[in-house]
C-alpha cells in the first residue's frame, strides 16, 4: 500500500514558552523560511554517498543481521518524502540545547514507518536570533559582513542538528514500540566517556569526522551564533567559515578536514551558565498539535508550485544556474535570500 499523498512544504509549528503549540508558522514568515533552508541543507546531505554509507555503518553496528542497504535506502527516501514535524520551541532557553527528539511508538498502517508521525524540537530563541541575523544579512547585501557570516553559521548549526536528530529517529524507526534504545557501544567516539549510547554523536562522527560543538565568541554579545568546532579523539578544532559556506551551498566534502585553531581550556559553550531544561514534553502529545494539523492537512499546499512562483517573482532569476534551479524544485528555498558567499582564494 502506497503512503498517502503529502506534497506540502515542511510543517513547522511554533511552541510558546510554556510548551504549548500555538500555530503552524506561515511559509512566507522568516522563521519558517530560514528553518526550511536549514532542513533543505540537511536533506541535501542525505542524498550523498558519504551520509548513506554512514547510516549503513550505523545499521550494521546496531544489528549486523539487519539488511542495511534496504533499511537505509527506505529510511532516507521516507525522510526526503515526509520530513518529521518540526517544532520551534520557545521554552528551550539554553542555547546549548539546539534540538531534540522524543521517541514515539508507531504502527505500520500498510506503508511502514512514517516520519511525519515523529517530531523534532528546535530551540525557538535561537531561531529568533537566526531571523535577526538573516534580516541583517539581506539588508547588508554583503556576504562578507559579520552579520551575513553569522547568519550562515546559524543555517549550518541547524542543518547539522537536524542530521543529529535524524540519527535518533533512525533508531526509533527500528523499533515500533518507540522505546528502542541506542546500544551503549554506539556513541560519539572511542574516547566518549558517556556509558549510554548516543546516536546523534555517532552519526556526526561518521559524517563529519567528529561531533560539532558550538563555543561562545567572546568578541560578541548575546544573540551570537557562536564558533563551530569539530571535536574528536585528536582534540577540538575550529571549523573554517569557508567550509561552512561551502556546506550551505550544497558543496559537501566530508569528513571535514580543513580546520582552524584548537579549542582552549578557557573556551565556554553558549549556555554553560544555564540549566539544560525546557517546559514542554513531547508536543506531539499536545491536543493543540492535532487541532493545528487537521485543517492544514485538509488543504495541502503544492510546494513545487510555490517555488516556481518564488523564482518567477525574483527579478534576478536569470542569475540562478540550471543546477541551482533543480535544487530549488527539490527543496524549499527562498531565492531572495543572499546566502551565496564570496569565497576568497
Amino acid at each position: 500500500m502506497a503512503p498517502p499523498l503529502f506534497n506540502e512544504a515542511f510543517i513547522i509549528i511554533r511552541v510558546d514558552n510554556k510548551g504549548q503549540p500555538v500555530n503552524i508558522i506561515p511559509y512566507d514568515e522568516n522563521a519558517a523560511t530560514y528553518v526550511a533552508v536549514s532542513i533543505s541543507i540537511c536533506r541535501g546531505m542525505l542524498k550523498t554517498s558519504r551520509v548513506k554509507d554512514a547510516f549503513k555503518k550505523f545499521a550494521e553496528a546496531y544489528d549486523p543481521k539487519l539488511p542495511k542497504d534496504d533499511i537505509v535506502e527506505t529510511f532516507i527516501n521516507k525522510i526526503l518524502e515526509r520530513f518529521p514535524l518540526v517544532f520551534v520551541d520557545n521554552s528551550m532557553e539554553n542555547p546549548d540545547l539546539i534540538a531534540c527528539h522524543f521517541r514515539r511508538a508507531w504502527r505500520d498502517e500498510g506503508y511502514g514507518f512514517d516520519p511525519r508521525k515523529q517530531g523534532i524540537l528546535i530551540n525557538g530563541p535561537k531561531v529568533h536570533e537566526m531571523c535577526i541575523a538573516g534580516i541583517g544579512a539581506e539588508s547588508s547585501q554583503d556576504p562578507d559582513s559579520k552579520v551575513s557570516k553569522r547568519f550562515r553559521v546559524f543555517l549550518f548549526t541547524f542543518a547539522k542538528s537536524f542530521m543529529h536528530e535524524l540519527a535518533h529517529i533512525f533508531v526509533t524507526s527500528l523499533g515500533p514500540t518507540g522505546k528502542t534504545r541506542t546500544p551503549p557501544h554506539i556513541r560519539g567516539s572511542e574516547e566518549d566517556d558517556d556509558p549510554t549510547g548516543e546516536a546523534g554523536r555517532y552519526i556526526e562522527n561518521l559524517i563529519f569526522g567528529g561531533r560539532v560543538i558550538i563555543i561562545r565568541n567572546n568578541a560578541e554579545g548575546e544573540g551570537q551564533a557562536g564558533i563551530c568546532f569539530l571535536a574528536n579523539g585528536k582534540g577540538a578544532y575550529q571549523i573554517l567559515q569557508q567550509t561552512i559556506d561551502e556546506i550551505i551551498k550544497y558543496q559537501f566534502d566530508f569528513p571535514i578536514s580543513r580546520l582552524g585553531p584548537q579549542i582552549t581550556d578557557s573556551d565556554k559553550t553558549l549556555g554553560f551558565h544555564l540549566p539544560m531544561k525546557f517546559a514542554s514534553g513531547d508536543p506531539m502529545d499536545a491536543p493543540g498539535t492535532r487541532q493545528l494539523l487537521a485543517p492544514h492537512e485538509a488543504n495541502l499546499v503544492r510546494w513545487d508550485e510555490a517555488v516556481d512562483d518564488l523564482i518567477k517573482g525574483n527579478p534576478n532569476a536569470e542569475t540562478f544556474s540550471e543546477e541551482q534551479e533543480s535544487v530549488m524544485h527539490e527543496v524549499p528555498f527562498n531565492p531572495s535570500l543572499r546566502i551565496e558567499p564570496k569565497l576568497r582564494a
